[in-house]
């Protein structure tokens, strides 16, 4: 195709699709610092730093002490030390909490709503809080995968060379050719990132398309049918079953490669799941179960044997939500992320105003792009 057809891609991508690409990219930038703001605004998610004396498991148990009638549905270890670990529960006829404990003194912190900051970011970007039917609401966002891709492909034939411009700013001009400059500079910094979010999206796409149409699987290996490898539900023994730290002891010695990032009960089975030595996966990616009644291990798995497929599954969130570069990788893409934002904030703009000819003008002198 040529530059003035490849533009035009380019531009109708962001005129028919920029309103609801507005909402993804904005609610998207915040999501993946989400875990920092609610430290930044609940002093209860912070803990003060120094040698950890606390496990996760010791809080799980801190937390079924202080609330015996408590259903408590998984304990997580904050992402970086500066956090508190944070413990999902729930009081009969309540709605889940989080509930924070310090994992240095010990010192149950306080509680706040499941509906935080990160999950307000986070369902937002996922499925505008699922305001349809969830199902509708999550192809609602999986679909704009494909002007994304549209918008991040023509942009590399529409502005030919661009690692040569990295710094051509252009000085002279009137205001629409600064902006313009400013868009293909800005644009041509974050290709990386909008190939990265093209590309997740994309996979997160077809995962939905395959889930739900081919074969319902949704893990490589879990207590279900929806898992390819599925383990059979573990029943009630008229026996008690060892305590969480026991059992938390029990998944370090079997896996001592394992950073236990997570622990719940799942089919009656004691879960952890963490980070080991495969880079750039989801915790869920190495995971452990245990018969809590006798301590067995049931099964081990680590990212990389679970097959090609769901090795590639499990570094799509790490990938799209940048979570494995620390904090000023996240940075980094939330300023990338509200770049985005602002371009089709413009078209927006454009479009409420009903100054439409703004678009044109641009389509008519393609030639400024290169």
């Amino acid at each position: 195709m040529t530059a003035k057809q490849w533009f035009n891609w380019h531009s109708l991508s962001g005129v028919w699709f920029g309103v609801l690409l507005f909402i993804i990219c904005w609610t998207g930038a915040f999501a993946s610092i989400a875990h920092e703001l609610d430290w930044l605004f609940n002093d209860q998610v912070r803990a003060v730093e120094g040698q950890s004396n606390i496990s996760l498991a010791a809080a799980y148990e801190m937390v079924q002490k202080a609330y015996p009638d408590a259903r408590i549905g998984i304990a997580f270890t904050g992402p970086d030390t500066y956090f508190a670990h944070d413990i999902v529960m729930r009081m009969p006829d309540s709605p889940w909490q989080h509930v924070y404990v310090d994992p240095y003194s010990g010192t149950i912190l306080g509680e706040s709503s499941f509906f935080n900051i990160q999950r307000f970011f986070r369902d937002f970007h996922m499925h505008f809080f699922g305001v349809f039917d969830s199902i509708i609401s999550y192809y609602l966002v999986l679909i704009f995968a494909v002007p994304l891709c549209i918008s991040t492909v023509s942009a590399h034939y529409v502005y030919r060379g661009w690692w040569k411009k990295l710094f051509a700013f252009t000085f002279s001009g009137d205001a629409r050719a600064k902006m313009a400059s400013v868009h293909k500079i800005s644009g041509a910094w974050g290709l990386w990132l909008a190939v990265v979010i093209s590309l997740t999206s994309i996979w997160y796409l077809f995962e939905f398309v395959r889930m739900d149409m081919v074969d319902g699987k949704t893990a490589f290996t879990d207590v279900g049918d929806f898992a390819v490898n599925p383990l059979a539900e573990l029943p009630r023994q008229d026996k008690p079953q060892l305590s969480v730290v026991e059992l938390f002891a029990i998944v370090k010695a079997a896996r001592p490669d394992l950073e236990v990032k997570a622990i719940r009960y799942s089919g009656g089975y004691f879960y952890a799941e963490g980070q080991s030595q495969d880079w750039i996966v989801r915790d869920r990616a190495n995971k452990i179960y245990v018969n809590p009644y006798t301590g067995e291990v049931v099964y081990s798995q680590t990212a990389s044997s679970q097959g090609l497929y769901w090795r590639l599954s499990d570094t799509a969130d790490p990938l799209h939500f940048g979570n494995f570069v620390g904090i000023w990788g996240k940075y980094c893409g939330l300023y990338l992320g509200l770049y985005f934002h602002f371009w089709f904030s413009v078209v927006l703009t454009c479009i409420l105003s009903g100054n439409l000819n703004c678009v044109a003008k641009m389509n008519a002198e393609v030639s400024w792009y290169h």
